[in-house]
């Protein structure tokens, strides 16, 4: 009996490893397309675009219980990128919700240098957040290695 308990658990236990890797973003192949004229396909992002971050993390909190979350993570293990937006339902992960941040990321038009006040004007007009928020907590890496984190309350 031990002996078949054995064979039924270690498929059970890859299964499950599997399943809670889900929000790495696949690497999708980059594909020349048989006519040059026309722009790519939006479905298929290209994975060598360059984005201003390599580390995105905010939390905007309106009340107590509704929030937006983002993440995303660009290292040597990848890329990772999750969204949580708790005032529409809204969760992605990995590919899904690098499709919907990349363009966001890149319209942010601020830097290390950019003073908080503009960097929260930037982040809730790109992302079409509301402004009365009772929480705002960003930490970012610029692509250059600059790292930047602040909270602030409302």
């Amino acid at each position: 009996m031990k002996r078949s308990s054995k064979w039924i658990i270690i498929p059970f236990i890859v299964f499950l490893l599997a399943a809670c890797n889900n929000n790495k973003v696949t690497e999708v192949p980059v594909t020349t397309p048989s006519n040059p004229d026309h722009a790519a396909n939006a479905s298929h992002p290209a994975t060598n675009v360059h984005l201003p971050f390599t580390k995105f993390s905010l939390e905007v909190s309106y009340g107590l219980t509704e929030k937006y979350e983002v993440d995303y993570e660009n290292d040597a293990d990848g890329i990772e990128a999750e969204i949580e937006d708790k005032l529409n339902g809204e969760k992605l992960k990995g590919n899904d919700a690098y499709i919907k941040l990349e363009p966001l990321l890149q319209k942010l038009t601020f830097d290390a240098t950019t003073d908080n006040a503009s960097i929260v004007s930037d982040v809730l007009s790109v992302f079409g957040l509301p402004t009365d928020y009772t929480g705002f907590e960003l930490e970012m890496r610029f692509a250059d290695g600059t790292e930047k984190e602040f909270k602030l309350k409302q």
